[in-house]
């Protein structure tokens, strides 16, 4: 049982940094390393020209979301962001992500919250709605969460597989198994491009089929 508990653990964590990833949509070029990366863009910062101090900022949320949080700069960087929260909703959703992953659901919802309610025409909204269905996920909130996913199942596009994935993940946590097999099953079927996103589906499925064989769910054939 201690095994089947890593392994969700390690596939939720996965699926989180893909999600934080794709809903800032900004990429760490490979030619370069996290701190180069981090080191660039705190000089840019330094900019006299408000264009660039902007980009800085959009790119500085994004390298908080890989940053480890091990990494010494990882405080002070959320402390200079925090100056920033009203200028960028890039800013709000990053220092949200990281509330997340301090164990903070509480206040990354308030955040989260209140980033709906600031940007309503910001074209990543649903992505936000996800993000807080994940946050009240978190704070064992579940009827809550999937409140917020509900209206955006589409298995056609990214974001809707992605509530779809996150209302998997929901089921699984009320111990609803088989609905949630059944939703991941259906994913999986439903011709996705994404072989990143497929294998986080086929991941999952292998861990709840994992949880029934060693529950005694299901027979090994």
């Amino acid at each position: 049982m201690k095994l089947s508990i890593g392994i969700f653990a390690v596939i939720s964590v996965i699926i989180s940094l893909a999600f934080c990833q794709e809903i800032l949509a900004q990429d760490i070029p490979s030619t370069v390393s996290v701190a180069q990366w981090r080191d660039s863009f705190l000089a840019k910062w330094q900019s006299a020209v408000d264009k660039d101090k902007l980009d800085a900022i959009v790119q500085l949320s994004s390298l908080l979301l890989v940053m480890s949080d091990s990494d010494p700069l990882r405080s002070p960087l959320i402390d200079r962001l925090e100056v920033h929260v009203d200028e960028s909703a890039d800013v709000q959703m990053a220092i949200a992500f990281s509330l997340l992953s301090d164990n903070q659901p509480e206040e990354a919802s308030k955040r989260l919250l209140d980033l709906i309610l600031r940007y309503p025409n910001e074209p990543r909204i649903q992505r936000f709605r996800i993000a807080l269905a994940r946050s009240f996920r978190a704070e064992g909130q579940l009827s809550m969460a999937t409140a917020q996913l509900d209206p955006l199942f589409d298995f056609a596009t990214d974001t809707g597989r992605y509530a779809i994935l996150e209302k998997a993940m929901i089921l699984k946590d009320m111990q609803e198994t088989q609905k949630a097999l059944d939703l991941l099953n259906q994913l999986d079927s439903a011709g996705v491009e994404s072989l990143y996103f497929s294998s986080l589906v086929r991941a999952e499925k292998e861990s709840l089929e994992m949880k029934m064989i060693l529950s005694g769910g299901v027979e090994i054939e």
